[in-house]
Parts: C-alpha cells; sequence; structure tokens
C-alpha cells in the first residue's frame, strides 16, 4: 500500500509530492488464502461464541481494580519523561545531509521505501482531474524528485529528517532520502527507516605492514665458528668442500 508523503527542503528550495511504498521483502511475502473443506474461501472473523454471530468489540483501558477508562484519560510515560502517541509523518523535512558513506558504514536500515511522484487527489469523492492536469502535477513533483536526487548525487550523501511510518509510536523515529542509480540511465529516490546505530569494537587505524623476522645475532656467530672448526679437523679440499656445504662457492 503506498501512502502520500511531501519532501521539503526550504532551504535548498527543494518540494515535492511523493507517494512512499515499502519494498522490504515484497518479493517474498505473498498473502495466503484460506479454503474451507468445501472449497470455499473464508476469512477471520470476531465471533460472539454464545450466539455465534460477528460481533464488534470496543478497546478499553483497565486497571487493577477493574477500572475501566477511555483513551484520551491515559497519561503515557517511558521511565519518568511523559511521552504522546505520534501521528504517521505526512511531511518529511529535511532536517541534515550526511556523507552517504555513514548511510551503510554507521546506521542498520530496518526498513525501505522507494518513492514515486504524486499526480495528484485521487477522484474518489472528488471532481475528477482531467489526464493532463494530472500529467502535469506528476512531472512537476517529478522535476522536484531530480533537483533532489542530483544533490546527493552530486555531494555523495543523504538526506536525514525525523519519520514515522504509522502512528502510535511514542519516539520520533528517523529516515533518510537516498539517490538511486541502477543500469547507468535509471534513477530514485530511497527513504531508509533508521533502526540503530551499529556498534563496533575492533576499528584500526593507519595501513599495517610486515614486520621483519628478527635475526639472532648469537645463532649466526655459532654457526660461523662451527665452519671453522670444521676446516681445521678436516684435510677436505676445496671441491669437496663445496660438495658438503650447500650454497658454497669458491672462484677459480
Amino acid at each position: 500500500m503506498a501512502y502520500g508523503l511531501k519532501v521539503i527542503d526550504t532551504k535548498e528550495g527543494i518540494t515535492f509530492d511523493c507517494k512512499r511504498e515499502n519494498m522490504a521483502g515484497k518479493k517474498e511475502f505473498v498473502e495466503p488464502v484460506g479454503y474451507a473443506p468445501n472449497g470455499k474461501v473464508v476469512e477471520r472473523k470476531q465471533l460472539d461464541l454464545t450466539t455465534g454471530k460477528p460481533v464488534q468489540y470496543t478497546f478499553k483501558y483497565v486497571d487493577e481494580d477493574g477500572n475501566t477508562y477511555e483513551k484520551s484519560e491515559i497519561t503515557w510515560k517511558i521511565g519518568d519523561e511523559v511521552v504522546s502517541p505520534i501521528e504517521m509523518t505526512s511531511v518529511f523535512e529535511i532536517k541534515s545531509y550526511r556523507p552517504i558513506i555513514e548511510y551503510s558504514d554507521r546506521f542498520v536500515i530496518e526498513k525501505y521505501y522507494e518513492l514515486a511522484p504524486d499526480c495528484g487527489p485521487s477522484s474518489k469523492g472528488k471532481k475528477k482531474i482531467p489526464d493532463s492536469e494530472r500529467e502535469r502535477i506528476r512531472v512537476s513533483n517529478l522535476m522536484g524528485m531530480r533537483k533532489l536526487w542530483d544533490k546527493l548525487i552530486k555531494e555523495g550523501s543523504v538526506a536525514g529528517g525525523n519519520f514515522n511510518a504509522s502512528s502510535g509510536n511514542f519516539k520520533p523515529g528517523m529516515a533518510f532520502l537516498r539517490a538511486i542509480k541502477v543500469n547507468g540511465n535509471k534513477w530514485g529516490l530511497e527513504l531508509g527507516i533508521f533502526k540503530e546505530e551499529k556498534i563496533f569494537e575492533h576499528l584500526q587505524e593507519g595501513t599495517p605492514h610486515a614486520v621483519p623476522q628478527a635475526v639472532h645475532q648469537g645463532a649466526t656467530k655459532k654457526l660461523e665458528a662451527n665452519f671453522f672448526s670444521f676446516l681445521k679437523r678436516n684435510t677436505m679440499n676445496i671441491r669437496e668442500i663445496e660438495s658438503n656445504f650447500i650454497g658454497f662457492r669458491m672462484e677459480a
């Protein structure tokens, strides 16, 4: 399902209306259909077990004494902090631009949405908009998307701002707009939902260089002493020595 979203950056003069559609796992998940033994399709409903008829439930908030309250009467807290439910974001205001390397190296992205240019309000319940006008609106929004895309590509950055994909959250979320380029000539904008910052505990600095193997001076001197001692004890000629010590050569 696609939701309407307005993207604005007042400093850069960027504004456009678009539709966001959740693309994460879109190919992998298919909604199953249930069938009864007789082959007919079934759907899940809440029923009153005493009558077998569909019923409509109203959610209430109940304390340990059994008292019930309306949602408007409840005060929400996280620790000692009083919080309020946050509505779904309909206007994404760009707050900052960050290097694109932070998007992949420092942040974990939970979901991503593809943006598509809006072509105006639907005709449902409203006066039908002529196709020519809808195309004009679509192209105008597409030009706004391209202006942001060009900026992100040129600067190698992503655009960040507060974002909540749905209502009912109590802490403001965060998201990033990233420029997408595929097959050389296809482009688009991706809205990635921030989940958490990556933690690295073994980061290094600089380029490592091989450490030379240590040469023990005492062992070298002992090898030389043994060689000359051998010469004194033996009367072999040069050719015999040459054949007994690999790597030993004498010029004629």
